[in-house]
């Protein structure tokens, strides 16, 4: 049970942050291109030091965050939505939704395709997707870098802070761990009924 609950975390967490590299793993940005935020807010950031948030949902010990006023475009690319995720009050992560604009007369998402070109440009080319999809990852030693095609209704671009991620994974399998231990603990002291 406790190897299934151990699991099934880390595959939520591969998702939610997309593929760690392993620690002896260098860096696969283009060098010189590996971002430490996005748009000018570095990560770890604290949220009170950020202007024209607003908290539009919590999860657990996250929250998130869009800004108003904000540009929906990269580099000419339409985005649906950004979301800045803060975990413990400090920028973690950034969520980009991007705008589906399909062209059937070139049978591409352009906006998707622009976002995917400016990627390619600024971190370094992708020779293949991963798992045979469009997906795409850059991950140095600060910033973590995933840009996914699922289908039409998931085009994504997410970019996270490597560290912070890090921390979180820790601090969820250390309260995995005392939860497991406190639940141990009510079975061995429970009686029988």
């Amino acid at each position: 049970m406790k190897k299934i609950r151990y699991l099934i975390l880390l595959v939520v967490l591969m998702g939610a942050f997309g593929f760690s590299p392993p620690a002896d793993q260098p860096a696969n940005f283009k060098p010189g291109s590996e971002p430490d935020g996005f748009r000018a807010i570095k990560w770890g950031t604290h949220i009170s030091t950020v202007s024209d948030m607003v908290q539009v949902w919590e999860n657990g010990d996250r929250k998130f965050y869009t800004r108003k006023g904000e540009d929906l475009e990269i580099g000419g690319a339409k985005l649906h939505q950004i979301i800045y995720v803060f975990w413990q009050e400090r920028l973690m992560e950034v969520r980009v939704s991007i705008l589906k604009n399909y062209d059937g007369s070139r049978d591409e998402l352009l906006n998707f395709n622009i976002v995917k070109d400016i990627c390619f440009e600024q971190f370094g080319e992708k020779k293949t997707p991963m798992l045979a999809r469009e997906q795409y990852a850059w991950i140095g030693e600060k910033t973590r870098v995933h840009l996914g095609r699922g289908d039409l209704d998931s085009l994504r671009l997410v970019v996270g802070s490597v560290e912070l991620a890090n921390q979180k994974t820790a601090m969820d399998h250390k309260k995995i761990e005392q939860e497991e231990k406190h639940r141990k603990q009510i079975v061995r002291e429970a009686r029988a009924f």
